[in-house]
């Protein structure tokens, strides 16, 4: 008697090799340099790539951040230090009680694999955004305005494209959504929470990249390049940690012939 049997799990883990752990803590060490001498080597003199809003940035200036010339310089709970590795802080805690609580004893290594390929991710996220930064030295929508730039020069107002806030809170969320998909279709969780989990952390990215235009720190057009370039390296860095299974397993139990096809 032949029995084909038919398993389709999305990814598996995969340990990785030291080698190639360091390679990706190289490279993000590297990444994190490059765009801190690049974020740092802006001044005052330095020509903006982008100058003042483009495509629909003007619309949502005017209806979230509102007019600048009386909102100059204003701010929210997310704008400052603690507001940018706020949500990453978050991420982290998350990603860290929801592995611990799937994996057991016999697989720590694999909870401490995940929070390492989200810190280093974190790290080459913070890079290539602050490299964006130096390049393209675009002015922040508050000192964009003439009238307004009788204040002293200050470095961070020429580094508005893209958003840091942003590009780190869409990292951590979507890399931590991504885990968590995994874990709740592996315990057969509904569907309703399913989605639930995936509108709580793409609702709250959306929420800080609100919070920045908001604030007049950044254009829309900010936001949207922040949120697709750390949605773009979690892909990368959760993808690090899978290993696609392509595969065919044969095996015999008693007059059968089970034939497994795995991908």
């Amino acid at each position: 008697m032949l029995v084909v049997s038919s398993s389709i799990p999305i990814s598996a883990e995969s340990y990785l090799p030291k080698s190639k752990l360091l390679k990706i803590g190289g490279g993000s060490v590297g990444i994190a340099v490059i765009g801190f001498l690049s974020e740092n080597s802006v001044t005052e003199s330095r020509n903006s790539l982008i100058k003042g809003p483009i495509l629909f940035d003007s619309y949502f200036q005017k209806h979230i951040g509102g007019d600048l010339s009386i909102n100059c310089r204003k701010t929210n709970f997310l704008d400052n230090t603690q507001g940018v590795i706020l949500t990453p802080v978050l991420g982290m805690t998350f990603l860290f009680a929801a592995d611990y609580r799937y994996y057991n004893n016999n697989r720590k290594k694999q909870l401490l694999q995940d929070m390492y390929l989200f810190s280093t991710g974190l790290m080459a996220t913070a890079g290539v955004t602050s490299l964006f930064k130096g390049v393209i030295a675009r002015e922040r929508p508050y000192y964009y305005d003439q009238d307004l730039k009788i204040e002293l020069f200050e470095r961070e107002d020429k580094l508005s494209f893209f958003s840091g806030h942003v590009s780190l809170a869409f990292f951590s969320m979507h890399y931590f959504n991504k885990r968590l998909s995994i874990i709740m279709r592996d315990k057969n969780v509904s569907r309703k929470w399913q989605l639930f989990k995936s509108f709580s952390c793409y609702g709250w990215g959306s929420f800080v990249a609100f919070s920045r235009i908001q604030a007049s720190k950044h254009y829309a057009t900010d936001v949207i390049m922040g949120a697709g370039v750390g949605v773009l390296v979690a892909e990368l860095f959760f993808r690090f940690g899978e290993k696609k299974l392509s595969n065919i397993s044969i095996r015999s139990s008693k007059s059968k012939l089970i034939v497994s096809y795995h991908f």
